[in-house]
């Protein structure tokens, strides 16, 4: 049996070396060091900045606008993937969108705009755009490209106030207007337990904690609060 407490503490000692090498990788161990940084005055550039106070003049106060969004920030991966979830992960772990459009009370996103300069002519910021169009098409965000330029019109934003106009029509789902305290159970081992129709994947009973529904029971998806489907039951 001394063996494998060998073994055992090896593999402690293992982890242990891996676990410290990564974390020197995202921070500096030595807490003294001189740090290089320095605040951009770039954030936005001219084209950038002009694009959003023109369009801040079309959008009412019920909407935000996040300039340069990580794209890790609006999707999520299904856990459907397994194995190949760092995969896809790092697909998109280092790209951002130029503007994200949010409910102003929500700050749920209602769609997503990209502003094509020259830059985007190259061939592969041609590929890295049409990967981007396929991932926001089946996240079923509304992606929209706008072609920088010296001036605007209201009709450059048609589709984009459209869009903006028909969310804000639409009435929220009510789990993303209740607070809910998630409460996992084992769901029924029978058919009726309802597939999410975002995931892909089988719902659970979860229960609301506050609000008009407080103690009504319902299917909610296993990937909450980042997908909010929920089904009555």
């Amino acid at each position: 049996m001394a063996w494998v407490l060998y073994s055992l503490i090896g593999v402690l000692v293992v982890l242990l070396f891996v676990i410290k090498r990564l974390i020197a990788k995202d921070t500096p161990q030595n807490e003294k060091v001189t740090l290089p940084y320095k605040k951009r005055d770039d954030f936005l550039s001219a084209a950038e900045l002009y694009f959003y106070r023109t369009l801040g003049m079309y959008l009412g106060d019920k909407t935000v606008v996040c300039p340069k969004v990580g794209a890790k920030e609006l999707v999520f991966i299904s856990n459907c993937v397994g194995k190949d979830y760092m995969k896809f992960f790092n697909y998109i772990a280092k790209k951002h969108i130029d503007f994200v459009l949010c409910d102003a009370k929500t700050m749920q996103v209602i769609c997503a705009v990209e502003l094509d300069d020259k830059s985007h002519q190259k061939e592969g910021r041609k590929h890295r755009d049409a990967f981007i169009d396929r991932v926001f098409a089946t996240a079923q965000i509304p992606l929209f490209h706008i072609k920088a330029q010296s001036s605007y019109t209201r009709n450059d934003f048609t589709d984009i106030l459209n869009c903006v106009h028909s969310a804000e029509s639409k009435s929220f789902v009510k789990s993303a207007q209740t607070a809910i305290k998630i409460k996992k159970e084992t769901p029924d081992a029978d058919d009726l337990v309802p597939i999410c129709p975002k995931c892909g994947v089988r719902m659970v009973k979860r229960k609301a904690t506050r609000g008009t529904n407080y103690g009504k029971e319902f299917y909610g998806c296993v990937n909450f609060p980042k997908c909010r489907e929920v089904k009555e039951i």
